[in-house]
């Protein structure tokens, strides 16, 4: 690894080290090929210098790994890319062509990140659509310490996140922090761009699912502020039952990584009002509370 100053760095680095701004916003993980953009956008957050690898930055190098690349499309042209399933259940990708789906698939590149690491604050310029591989991530408000104030939603394998800022280039709504050893991919604006300028009908499609997705998120936060608690707290556990749940005989098992006043916060609700509806639908026998887990009765429900 080499420390270089930003007067130096160029494009096709490899960055050795996760890059940060002076006010501890992250601005790219380890492993991250730098752009033009993002070269610019070290120079805007005045960074002064970073950690490359420099095994990778060689003339050599690069020459190779532009020739690798190039056989590698030629003779998998038609083959199926290893993100290309999983960018499928992305709504903004949803109604592509498997040819076109590829495109997109083969511009991800994967991170990986242990428990407990900040992956950006609220407030962070969006520079990419990021998807869970394995793992979990939380996504959270912040407090103004730079704690969490309230929890937005909890992400497994195959939920993507950052879209709505993504799509419309605002900086990030909430910020993210992964509960467990973590892969993602991401695909980089500037990649996005070049896929949806190679091609006129990838960005007629993904630019009307763009329209929808924008225009479908206003109602449900709407609907989400005309909720009373106990609205907020079924509607919480249901998100959780269709993200963790296992199905059992006679119930739906769900993990729960969550303490109760974090569950009251992911609710919008205060924990004593957490409490008092969790309480009714044990008593009820809808549902069981355990340590790290909870059960619903699916026969109760049938009654």
């Amino acid at each position: 690894m080499t420390i270089v100053g930003i007067e130096n760095v160029r494009v096709e680095m490899r960055v050795g080290r996760d890059v940060y701004s002076g006010t501890g916003a992250k601005l790219f993980a380890a492993g991250t090929i730098l752009t033009k953009e993002n070269i610019q956008m070290l120079r805007r957050h005045n960074v002064k210098k970073i950690e490359v690898d420099e095994s990778w930055d060689s003339a050599g190098e690069i020459r190779k790994k532009s020739l690798y690349a190039s056989k590698v499309r030629a003779r998998d042209e038609s083959s199926v890319h290893p993100y290309q399933s999983t960018i499928r259940h992305i709504p903004l990708f949803a109604n592509l062509t498997d040819d076109q789906a590829r495109k997109f698939a083969s511009r991800f590149t994967l991170e990986k990140h242990r428990a407990q690491t900040n992956l950006f604050r609220e407030g962070d310029p969006c520079t990419s659509l990021l998807v869970v591989l394995s793992g979990s991530v939380m996504l959270f408000n912040q407090s103004p310490h730079g704690g969490v104030d309230s929890i937005s939603s909890l992400l497994k394998p195959g939920d993507s996140f950052g879209e709505l800022e993504f799509i419309e280039g605002d900086p990030r709504s909430v910020a993210a922090q992964t509960l467990a050893d973590t892969e993602i991919i991401s695909l980089t604006r500037e990649n996005f761009s070049n896929v949806m300028r190679s091609d006129s009908n990838i960005a007629r499609i993904v630019m009307k699912e763009m329209n929808n997705r924008i225009y479908s998120a206003k109602p449900f936060m709407d609907e989400l502020a005309g909720m009373d608690p106990r609205s907020r707290v079924v509607n919480c556990l249901v998100k959780l039952t269709n993200h963790f749940g296992k199905r059992t005989n006679y119930s739906i098992e769900v993990d729960m990584p969550l303490e109760m006043n974090e569950l009251a916060q992911m609710a919008g609700v205060k924990l004593n009002e957490l409490h008092e509806v969790l309480g009714r639908l044990e008593e009820k026998r809808f549902l069981k509370m355990h340590a790290h887990y909870f059960a619903i009765n699916l026969q109760q429900m049938r009654v």
